[in-house]
């Protein structure tokens, strides 16, 4: 509950995010969304350290106790204890 002459705003996106969604324009200019044609489910294992700005992409399974360096893209899976880095990520060295 916000104290009196305060506001609270809510968490629209944390540092970490997630892509699901693709943009693109119409014949006529108009920018369309084809959000439902273009999803695919995000899997984060257990124990799963992320750093900030990391951008993990649709379809993507991370693996149980992996850890993702800050500002990697996630566009592959991630298999299970591995560190993973880079942009696009890869895996640097097994846990």
């Amino acid at each position: 509950r916000a104290a009196r002459g305060s506001l609270q705003l809510p968490v629209v996106a944390p540092p970490a995010a997630a892509a699901a969604a693709a943009v693109s324009l119409t014949s006529d200019g108009l920018l369309a969304s084809r959000v439902a044609a273009q999803t695919a489910p995000i899997v984060i294992g257990d124990d799963v350290f992320i750093g900030m700005n990391v951008l993990i992409l649709k379809g993507v399974t991370v693996g149980a106790g992996a850890v993702i360096a800050a500002g990697s893209v996630v566009s592959r899976d991630i298999p299970s204890e591995t560190v993973a880095g880079g942009n696009p990520a890869a895996p640097i060295r097994a846990l």
